[in-house]
């Protein structure tokens, strides 16, 4: 039997994350001032292909690593039954044609249910696939398939699939 645990102080630090993602990215000499960081909002189908399925939206910061194409990603996301989580992984883009990517992503999430589906507990482990054209310099727009589940360290393990329209910002370089 599975005892549901209520992660009261998620949905503040998930609030708190999303703030100071949005106010770095528009404080002068932070997010701005790097040439590879994006700010992406995130849309689409949480659950895809399940009698559940529903809407869930997102943001995420991304920021280019020493290694090149690697970059950093810190996110939360919500759904429309109430599920929340917020994560922080790597990307990996793979320039496969002119102007368009493929990016493999790896994250470990905190997820809280809410009044949405149990995934088995709080630490969740999320894989992606976007596939994404660079629409200008400032703008690249992607289709992100991703799994998320607990990849069997709890009793219960029934995952979810998303399917996510992905708008990816550069902020204008401020030359302070």
């Amino acid at each position: 039997m599975h005892a549901r645990v209520a992660y009261g102080w998620l949905p503040p630090l998930a609030a708190i994350l999303t703030v100071l993602a949005v106010s770095h990215m528009t404080a002068p000499r932070s997010l701005a001032a790097d040439p590879g960081a994006e700010l992406a909002v995130l849309v689409g189908v949480f659950d895809v292909g399940r009698g559940s399925s529903g809407a869930e939206g997102g943001v995420e910061i991304r920021y280019p690593t020493p290694v090149a194409d690697l970059c950093y990603v810190a996110g939360s996301a919500a759904n429309d039954e109430g599920s929340f989580w917020v994560y922080g992984g790597a990307r990996y883009e793979l320039e496969v044609a002119s102007e368009w990517m493929l990016v493999p992503g790896f994250a470990v999430s905190l997820y809280e249910e809410g009044g949405g589906k149990d995934l088995g507990g709080l630490v969740e482990f999320r894989s992606s696939l976007e596939l994404r054209h660079r629409v200008s310099e400032r703008l690249k727009v992607g289709l992100v398939a991703y799994h998320l589940s607990n990849a069997g360290i709890y009793d219960r393990n029934p995952g979810s699939n998303s399917l996510v329209l992905s708008f990816a910002f550069r902020p204008e370089r401020r030359l302070d």
